[in-house]
Parts: C-alpha cells; structure tokens; sequence
C-alpha cells in the first residue's frame, strides 16, 4: 500500500498484492508524475471566444452634386410671342441638401408680325437670379424655384411711316417646379415649368388695324440636361 498526501488535496492511495514491490513503486512513480505535471501546468478552462466586433461601416460619401450646369430649350407664351423658343443656359449651386441659387439666360431670337400695313420684329435676352427649395435623393431632384429675370426687349418696324428700333428693359418672376433625374457620370435630364409674369408688359399695335402683340402672363418651362459635380 502506497500513500500520498499532496498539500491542499485528496490523498491518493495505491493498493497492489503481489511478491514484490517492484510493480508498487512503478505505480507510486507513474502518479506522482501525473500529479507534478498538474501542478506545473495546471489544466485551465479555454477562455471565452469573444464575439467579432461589428464590422466598420464604409465613411460616408462626399457630398457630391452641389454644383450644376445646365443647357436645354425655353418654351414660352407671352414673352415675345405665342408660342416662343429660344436657347437657355444655367449653373447652380446647392450649399446644402435641401436649396441651391443659381443663375439662368436666356435667349429669344426674332419674331416677326405683321401689324396694319407693316410687319414688327421683336426679340429678348434675360437673365435670372434662380432660387430653389426641395428634396435631393440618389437619382431624382425635386424642386420647387422662383426665378426674378432681368433684360431687353427689342422691337423694329418696317413699312411705316415711322421706323425706329426701341430697347426697352424687361423685368418679370417666374414660378416654377423643376424635376431631374441623374442618367449616370454626372449627366442627367431635368423639366422645369411653371408661369411668367412681367413687370413691364409691353404692347405692339397700329391704330384701326386688327392684331398685335402684347406680351403678359403666360405659361413657361425649359427641358435639357444638366451636368453634376
């Protein structure tokens, strides 16, 4: 009988019958180094796997599309005929999501009428201070703008017993809603409509004869393409 007391533990008690005590002392010798190798390398638990840490979210985009240029066709009734077409030209800048100001020209070319006897030509060139509030998402820009116009009107006679050309300055607001829709790289397609209303309406016709020109209220938009950066 083979007996060992370890410090702090169980004794640990080993029995064998047999002649000899050789077989006793190869136990005695086989535990105690089971019982060293525990106590120099004791058995631990394996440590929690910690849980993976979320992965980082990407840095936001920059915010692109704050700055636009725009080219595209004016279609207008009451300017300087109905209808009436003419090349437009804009750039805006957007300092923030929900507004952009901008500027617009625009330019009328000549439009002749016959007045009496005679034949009147007429012709306009504005720009515009455009301010705009709305909404910008991925693709689609919804506007709501209010555009004050600033320019010259030209008026020529021909076959009257008076003929001089006349410029006079041409003021007007418009109002209008303006939708776009980015295609890709930066290019994209926008509609802008709404009313114009002039300041100085400015009214064309000779005495006893039927016809005339008078330009006031009337409907306005433009459609072309933008370029965002």
């Amino acid at each position: 009988v083979a007996l060992m007391d370890g410090r702090g533990g169980t004794p640990r008690r080993i029995e064998h019958d047999g002649e000899g005590c050789s077989s006793l002392g190869e136990a005695t010798i086989a535990l105690l180094t089971v019982l060293l190798d525990e106590r120099i390398t004791p058995q631990t638990k394996p440590a929690p796997r910690e849980p993976a840490p979320p992965p980082m979210e990407a840095p936001p985009a920059p915010d692109a599309g704050r700055l636009r240029g725009e080219v595209g066709l004016a279609i207008s009734s009451g300017i300087i005929a109905r209808p009436a077409f003419g090349p437009s030209i804009g750039v805006s800048y957007r300092p923030f999501r929900f507004g952009s100001i901008g500027a617009v020209g625009e330019i009328w070319p000549q439009r002749d009428y016959a007045v009496g006897q005679g034949k009147v030509t007429l012709s306009a060139t504005t720009i515009a201070l455009a301010l705009c509030g709305g909404n910008r998402w991925t693709r689609l820009t919804l506007d709501a703008c209010g555009l004050v116009h600033a320019g010259i009107l030209n008026l020529a006679g021909e076959g009257f017993p008076v003929v001089r050309s006349v410029d006079r300055g041409l003021f007007a607001v418009e109002g209008a809603i303006r939708v776009s829709f980015t295609i890709g790289a930066g290019i994209g397609v926008f509609v802008r409509g709404g009313a114009w209303v002039p300041f100085t309406p400015f009214d064309v016709g000779v005495r006893g004869a039927e016809g005339g020109f008078s330009n006031g209220i009337g409907p306005k938009g433009t459609i072309g393409l933008e370029i965002v950066e």
